[in-house]
């Protein structure tokens, strides 16, 4: 779909709203896991610490989701910038996550790969026109 101009704004094109829509599906996916991996979190640091960290990630990924969808070219670098900082610690979690529970390891691929499409869809023709049109 084109980006049309309406009143000297542009249409959010589908692309967006479809890797939007990845995000937060990658993000629902993390409600389903977490109660998997609660058990083995919990024997690595306390139960507090864990529920912050959760609380910590959730709320990042849900700003840099809602910035993006608002439209803020730099919130697609920093949320890719993120995203590749954790392709490394991915590769060993990812293995564990497997070795406690297929389940687990299939969510956690799963939220990758839902990850990486989004960040395409942001980072490819017509999204990053859009974004990039939009800088602010």
């Amino acid at each position: 779909m084109q980006d049309q101009a309406i009143h000297g704004t542009t249409i959010r094109p589908v692309a967006i709203g479809q890797a939007l829509s990845l995000f937060w599906a990658s993000l629902g996916l993390g409600f389903v896991k977490l109660p998997l991996d609660w058990a083995y979190l919990t024997s690595q640091a306390p139960p507090v610490f864990n529920a912050m960290i959760v609380m910590f990630t959730l709320a990042i990924t849900v700003f840099f989701i809602w910035k993006i969808g608002r439209g803020k070219n730099w919130a697609r670098i920093i949320f890719l910038v993120l995203f590749v900082l954790g392709t490394v610690p991915f590769i060993f979690i990812v293995r564990s996550a497997f070795a406690r529970s297929v389940v687990s390891g299939l969510i956690s691929v799963l939220q990758m790969g839902l990850q990486a499409v989004g960040l395409f869809l942001i980072f490819a023709s017509p999204g990053k026109q859009w974004l990039q049109a939009r800088r602010t």
